[in-house]
């Protein structure tokens, strides 16, 4: 299973790379995406290393589950590195988004700090 891990994982990192590289992008948002891919060979490189251990006779279980648990985590680190990329990014010029509005349907929103007063105030004034 292992294998096909790896082989179907190379696959998905390596379709993908013509089709980015000949999009209408920027050229360092072109490297940017190509490098959220090659993240992916992090994981890829955590199940070579598991690979012999599943295989071996001379691992405990508690490794080969150390090895597994530490391979979920990099591919749940890779799979959201968008996110957090973004959320820090966006804490770190403050320009952070809050959800706000009351508990009524359709009423919440989600906007950057102080819009949200902007868009009350504007809501009451059409109502009026």
């Amino acid at each position: 299973m292992a294998s096909l891990n790896i082989v179907t994982d190379i696959m998905l990192m390596l379709f993908p790379m013509p089709i980015v590289w000949d999009a209408p992008l920027a050229r360092n948002k072109k490297y940017f995406v190509l490098g959220m891919f090659a993240l992916g060979l992090f994981t890829v490189a955590i199940t070579i290393v598991r690979l012999p251990l599943i295989i071996s006779d001379n691992v405990t279980q508690s490794s080969r589950s150390l090895w597994a648990s530490i391979e979920i985590l990099t591919a749940s680190l890779v799979t959201n590195a968008p996110f957090y990329y973004t959320l820090v990014r966006d804490w770190v010029s403050g320009t952070h988004a809050k959800v706000s509005g009351s508990f009524e349907l359709g009423t919440a929103s989600i906007l950057p700090v102080g819009e949200d007063i902007k868009l009350e105030e504007k809501l009451v004034d059409s109502r009026h």
